[in-house]
């Protein structure tokens, strides 16, 4: 990862990360790419990153520039998520296609490997369900709105956030369009229908 970092200039907030093996309790390996079986593909853009994570802190490292950008944990989610969206907001996210660790799934895991186990309690359980994906999207819109305060985001950049920051406050007819223009997604088809569906209907949606 340091010979990767060393191509970017270390003036500007850097964050490269790599994929993860999952195993299990006697090292077998049960995927070989944790990156690829929970979202997809991994992220590099903002776009992606307002949504959705898919760096482990791990197997990432960060620059001096992006640290000095790191001025509070207030809305944060993850540690991980936030330093990889301040850096697509504000530098570069780059992403090594190589397994940097081998990461051991347990019950006990924070936000850890999703596992058929972890999908089929979720969906047993719908309202669970959908009341699990309500406070991802609004701490995530948190998240992002924390980002606002950077004095140097794009114009394009800033518009991104503040739609994204905004979109439940949109009549239906905004939510639709802009979800359309901006494209704000999940990595994987069906969460992107699950995601879209909310936002547009406002299915099970409590303003907090």
């Amino acid at each position: 990862m340091l010979s990767e970092a060393t191509k970017y200039n270390a003036n500007k907030a850097l964050m490269v990360y790599m994929d993860l093996s999952v195993v299990d309790e006697n090292l077998k390996v049960i995927n070989p790419s944790m990156v690829h079986s929970q979202s997809h593909h991994a992220n590099t853009s903002l776009l992606a990153e307002l949504t959705e994570n898919t760096v482990t802190g791990g197997v990432a490292m960060i620059n001096h520039a992006l640290v000095k950008r790191w001025s509070s944990s207030d809305n944060m989610i993850m540690h991980d998520w936030y330093l990889a969206l301040l850096a697509t907001a504000t530098g570069e996210l780059v992403y090594i296609d190589k397994p940097g660790e081998l990461y051991r799934q347990h019950d006990h895991n924070v936000l850890g490997a999703r596992t058929l186990a972890k999908r089929l309690k979720k969906w047993l359980n719908p309202l669970q369900a959908v009341q699990k994906y309500w406070e991802l999207i609004i701490t995530s819109q948190k998240q992002a709105a924390s980002i606002l305060n950077q004095p140097d985001l794009s114009d394009d950049n800033r518009e991104l956030i503040e739609k994204y920051v905004d979109l439940l406050n949109q009549t239906m007819i905004n939510r639709i369009m802009y979800l359309k223009k901006y494209n704000f997604k999940k990595n994987k088809l069906f969460h992107t229908i699950v995601f879209r569906t909310l936002v547009v209907t406002k299915l099970g949606y409590v303003k907090k």
